[in-house]
């Protein structure tokens, strides 16, 4: 899932910081400007139909108290931080721009309400605050690209390693090849043939297995009351198999070694029989389970060889 874009939410006191601003507006960023009756002349046209930007023109006229441009500002903010999804706030910074320390305590405030948030002060005019927000965007993708490409650090003992064979001569590696081999030659012929151990354990394993009898099988496929309600309104196995799916008929298998999912044994509850298949055909069938386990491993030695 691509990561969504950080936001910047930029609240710019005017009177404060100046009224510079950017000639063009950056991706992914919002502007909340405060200015004078005076100021609003220096605006570009087009800002105040933009989307992107939140216009409020003071007029000193109206303002009788000294700090009620601030109030306005913190008012403004915390009710923009408030009103976005949580989800918003976790990749948005607010950044206020003022010089006025005055607004640290409301500041401290928002960021104890909005933890999720990053809440910032910047002394800077507007254009300065938007390229050091740029700026803190390309170090961080810069650290997760470095993260990524990293090289790993070698295995303990495996640069000292590295270093010897650079200085060796040709002599000394065909010598040290030549050990290798012969230490690999050693181990693989002191250990036995992998296809008999297999076989080996598959006959260990065939002669364990414990062969259901009709009330073990009976338990079985109460487990699966399709499967139960198809034994019940069938008489004959071959009947009754060839109603079930292939996924209900693999659960009826009775496979000792494992290893070769070809070969298994089924057993027919209306016969007491067992049933050996080979690759989806029935092969032999016996009542005893002696004699049905030694077909198994005959066949199971003929796959092996």
């Amino acid at each position: 899932m691509k990561k969504k874009p950080e936001r910047f939410c930029f609240f710019v006191d005017t009177e404060n910081v100046g009224m510079s601003l950017p000639e063009q507006l950056p991706k992914h960023t919002k502007i909340h400007l405060y200015v004078t009756t005076n100021g609003q002349k220096k605006i570009y046209p087009e800002w105040f139909s933009n989307k992107k930007v939140q216009i409020v023109v003071m007029d000193h006229a109206q303002l009788r108290q000294k700090n009620e441009l601030d109030m306005l500002i913190s008012a403004d903010l915390a009710m923009t931080i408030d009103e976005e999804k949580a989800e918003k706030r976790e990749r948005t910074t607010y950044i206020l721009c003022s010089k006025d320390k005055g607004y640290d305590p409301a500041l401290n405030m928002l960021r104890k309400k909005f933890p999720e948030a990053l809440i910032q002060r910047s002394e800077k005019s507007l254009p300065d605050a938007i390229s050091d927000a740029r700026l803190s965007v390309e170090k961080k993708a810069e650290k997760r690209s470095s993260i990524n490409t990293k090289t790993p650090i070698p295995a303990s003992g495996f640069a000292p390693t590295v270093k010897q064979l650079e200085t060796i001569s040709d002599e000394q590696a065909k010598a040290m090849m030549e050990q290798l081999l012969g230490a690999l030659q050693k181990l693989v012929s002191a250990q036995p043939s992998q296809k008999n151990a297999e076989n080996n354990t598959e006959c260990a394993a065939v002669d364990e297995v414990l062969l259901p009898g009709k009330d073990e099988f009976l338990e079985l496929i109460k487990k699966n009351p399709e499967i139960m309600n198809v034994y019940q309104n069938s008489k004959k196995y071959s009947v009754f198999r060839n109603k079930l799916s292939s996924t209900q008929k693999k659960r009826l298998r009775i496979q000792p070694g494992q290893r070769d999912r070809n070969l298994w044994i089924e057993f027919d509850p209306y016969s007491n029989q067992y049933r050996l298949f080979w690759s989806g055909q029935f092969t032999h069938c016996s009542s005893k389970k002696a004699e049905i386990l030694e077909f198994y491993k005959q066949q199971l030695s003929k796959i092996s060889t």
